[in-house]
This record gives C-alpha cells, structure tokens and sequence, in this order.
C-alpha cells in the first residue's frame, strides 16, 4: 500500500528507520489501512465549533423557517454544510430540535416545484418599467 498523506509517510519512513537500526529486534511494517483526514475527523466525533454552528442553524430554521439557500447565505457557509449540519449532524446532537427541522424541511421539501415555477416567472416576466423606456417615440 502507498502511502498518501505527509504524516503516512514520516510514519512508514520511520519503521523503516527502527528497522535498520535494531538488529536484534524484528519489527514488520504497519499493515493497518489509513483513514483519510476526513474520516479521523468524523471518527473522533464532531468539533464544538461545528455543534455550536449545528445548533444555531436548527434553532434559526425554526424560528425564521427560512430556507436552505437563504440560511447558508446567512451563515457564510454552502447549501451542503447546512443541509447535513441539519439531516446528519442534529440528530445526533439535538433529537427533538432536528424533529422539528425535519417537519419545516419536509415542507418546504412538498413547496420546492412552487417556489421553482414562480422563480422562473419572475425571471422571464417582463416589467412594465422596461416595456415604457424601449417604446419608440412618436
């Protein structure tokens, strides 16, 4: 197996090293897989700053019922970080703040093909304002 990260590779480097160094002991390379970064991550639990922001994303959904866009704009953060702080992340953290998510997004989930058709009305539409400067004179 190759190593991939910086760190696999002082690791394997160095049993290498105590290899070649000791002459009476016999030590076998690391046969255990690697986990990524991202994986060590989510396998030592979630970071405070992440449950914190967890939290106050549930607790803003509730109170504002806003949607995933408008919050992650909020927030400084993507559509995905929101929606799995709120599916994955507050479960775990808070069950009966995420029942409640659950039933706004699940609404919202049911409106979404309303809220696309009068986007896409709004966009294509054309205003009166607009229509009044391009007439010709006369």
């Amino acid at each position: 197996m190759k190593p991939i990260f910086k760190k696999h590779i002082r690791h394997h480097r160095a049993v290498e090293l105590l290899q070649e160094n000791s002459a009476t002991t016999k030590l076998t390379p690391c046969l255990k897989p690697h986990l990524g970064t991202i994986q060590l991550r989510e396998a030592n639990g979630v970071h405070d700053y992440i449950k914190e922001r967890t939290i106050k994303i549930g607790k803003y959904v509730v109170e504002e019922r806003k949607t995933v866009r408008m919050i992650a704009k909020e927030f400084g953060v993507s559509k995905s970080t929101v929606h799995k702080d709120l599916t994955e992340r507050l479960p775990e953290i808070n069950p009966e703040l995420a029942n409640q998510v659950k039933k706004i997004l699940d609404h919202h989930k049911s409106i979404r093909h309303l809220r696309g058709g009068e986007a896409t009305r709004k966009k294509y539409s054309l205003h009166p304002q607009s229509e009044e400067e391009a007439k010709p004179v006369g």
